[in-house]
């Protein structure tokens, strides 16, 4: 998908979710974070600023539809609220200028609103789309036994070794300090 001309109003009225076209005429705007942490200490000068990470950008959609346009709506929810545990959470291609404006093009459906028709036969339905993004992989520890550099253990091999190590430092006798500048 390209970015069409601002002119041409009717590219972005459509929405497009999982490869079906949303019935309607569709609003869409971004909400993007900046993933910053800004503290300031009370009553100092200087914030401090901590960088947390790219949160998950989300695109807000307000659908206006005419009557035919609800009956068509009316057979494609369940891709927009899936019934089954296994498919609400599926990720949805989304394919809208804006979204692909900001590089967003995986989402889930988040919070739907849905009013009541207004006079005229005008119906508003609006919801969020949040954008999708794989869960971070477990780095795996390392197997490998990390290497010893203790200088007593050479004599014990690797099964035999000691459970606690003696003490590099040896206890002397009062008597033996005497007269002994420390």
């Amino acid at each position: 998908m390209s970015l069409p001309d601002w002119v041409r109003a009717e590219d972005w009225d459509v929405l497009r979710l999982g490869g079906l076209r949303i019935p309607g005429v569709a609003k869409v705007s971004a909400d993007l974070d900046s993933g910053l942490d800004v503290k300031k200490p009370k009553g100092g000068k200087k914030a401090t600023i901590k960088d947390e990470g790219d949160p998950p950008g989300k695109l807000k959609v307000e659908l206006t539809m005419t009557h035919a346009d609800v009956v068509a709506f009316a057979e494609i929810v369940p891709v927009l609220r899936a019934v089954t545990k296994d498919g609400a959470r599926d990720p949805l291609k989304c394919e809208h200028p804006e979204a692909y404006l900001w590089g967003i093009h995986n989402v889930t459906v988040g919070p739907i609103q849905s009013e009541s028709p207004a006079p005229g036969g005008r119906k508003r339905i609006s919801f969020e789309l949040i954008e999708w993004a794989p869960a971070p992989t477990a780095v795996k520890a390392s197997k490998k036994q990390p290497e010893d550099d203790a200088a007593d253990w050479g004599r014990f091999s690797k099964n035999e070794r000691p459970l606690v190590q003696t003490s590099p430092f040896v206890r002397r006798k009062p008597s033996e300090d005497a007269g002994k500048n420390l």
